[in-house]
């Protein structure tokens, strides 16, 4: 192989990890609660994901989305009385 074609393979695998590692399987679970609305549940959600948003731990790497404590925010709802299930 020539040099070119080394690097054009490196490359191509680089760009592949690093779009793999954007890619999230995980999904967040439903919050649910007895009797309560969807809005309410939408509200006490958004203001558990406002106080469980992080501080980036290197800020010379920007992110367009802030980091969200998961654990936090599932701490946040138990708090509040809701249970999370499998969407």
């Amino acid at each position: 192989m020539t040099s070119t074609t080394t690097k054009m393979i490196g490359m191509t695998a680089l760009v592949a990890c690093a779009l793999a590692g954007c890619a999230s399987t995980t999904e967040k679970p439903a919050y649910v609660r007895a009797n309560t609305p969807e809005s309410v549940r939408r509200a006490d959600e958004a203001a558990c994901v406002k106080v469980s948003i992080g501080v980036p731990e290197e800020p010379a790497r920007p992110s367009t989305t802030p980091a969200v404590d998961r654990d936090a925010v599932a701490r946040c709802m138990q708090a509040k009385g809701y249970t999370a299930s499998k969407p």
